[in-house]
């Protein structure tokens, strides 16, 4: 129960930050649009609060985000796969001046993998063992097994175990067809995975949500 109480003030928290009247965009994907329960909890509870919530596409480009107040960064799912679009879109949403929630450097910084090694490894957090690589390098790769991904990608797409030459030609091939711009992480691989790995959210120390993900 003491759980349920500090989600919900987390959640009362930010709907507070909103004043009521004021224009908020929730930026979810043309695929997602209308469509996630959290957005639409959002919503309610920010209309509830005197807010004018839209839910909106980030890939609607009639779009005009100087019209309003708050931007709040929801279900962008599959960005990933439009770089130079969302890019693009990064831009307009900056030149608005209007505040995001997350701001757009956090976003910037969580999308690329290679910055989030950067930000562990300047704050002395733990990982496990590995390297960006460019695809043209992956030819010497002999010390399987291994674990391949995109430095910029989500929702485990990407990701492949290679257990031999055979398995590196194959994601070679995928990663030029896919990814053809985009350096790759080179991980050690971790038989304990299998077991599955464990996701936990923390608020104020107390667990709110936790989920074992499994590979595949």
């Amino acid at each position: 129960m003491r759980g349920k109480n500090t989600l919900r003030f987390a959640r009362n928290n930010f709907v507070s930050k909103f004043r009521s009247g004021q224009k908020v965009a929730l930026v979810s994907s043309d695929k997602y649009r209308g469509k996630v329960s959290d957005d639409l909890f959002l919503q309610r509870a920010l209309i509830k609060a005197g807010a004018k919530a839209e839910i909106v596409s980030w890939r609607n480009k009639s779009i005009d985000y100087h019209k309003y107040d708050r931007i709040v960064i929801t279900s962008m799912w599959g960005y990933q796969n439009h770089l130079d679009e969302f890019y693009d879109w990064i831009k307009k949403v900056e030149s608005s001046k209007t505040p995001v929630f997350n701001p757009i450097d956090v976003i910037l910084d969580n999308c690329d993998k290679e910055k989030q090694l950067g930000i562990l490894d300047k704050n002395g957090i733990p990982y496990v063992k590995t390297e960006v690589v460019a695809k043209k390098d992956l030819a010497k790769a002999s010390d399987f097994p291994f674990v391949l991904k995109p430095v910029i990608s989500a929702s485990g797409q990407g990701v492949k175990l290679i257990n031999n030459s055979v398995d590196l030609a194959h994601a070679t091939e995928y990663y030029e067809q896919k990814f053809p711009d985009r350096k790759l992480l080179k991980q050690e691989f971790k038989p304990e995975i299998k077991d599955g790995e464990l996701s936990v959210i923390l608020i104020k120390g107390e667990i709110m949500n936790l989920v074992r993900r499994f590979p595949g």
